[in-house]
């Protein structure tokens, strides 16, 4: 309930970047796949978002571009 309740005072405060820390951590299957459709709405919105997680591959249409923070490379 606190994420969700984050997720909304973050969109109606209209930010043009937001930084999120483990977005998907501890979520079920099905809130991690309605947490990503809402990351895709604020993408298409050109809100920029930056992204700490393990879950690369569940975030992978949103990323434009990931930063490896084992190599430090970033990779596009």
């Amino acid at each position: 309930v606190k994420k969700k309740l984050s997720f909304i005072r973050m969109i109606l405060m209209e930010p043009e970047l937001i930084l999120m820390d483990k977005p998907l951590f501890n979520l079920s299957e099905v809130d991690r796949k309605k947490v990503g459709t809402f990351l895709e709405n604020l993408k298409s919105r050109d809100i920029g978002i930056v992204i700490v997680s393990q879950f690369s591959t569940q975030l992978e249409p949103l990323i434009d571009e990931r930063i490896n923070l084992n190599t430090y490379a970033i990779e596009g």
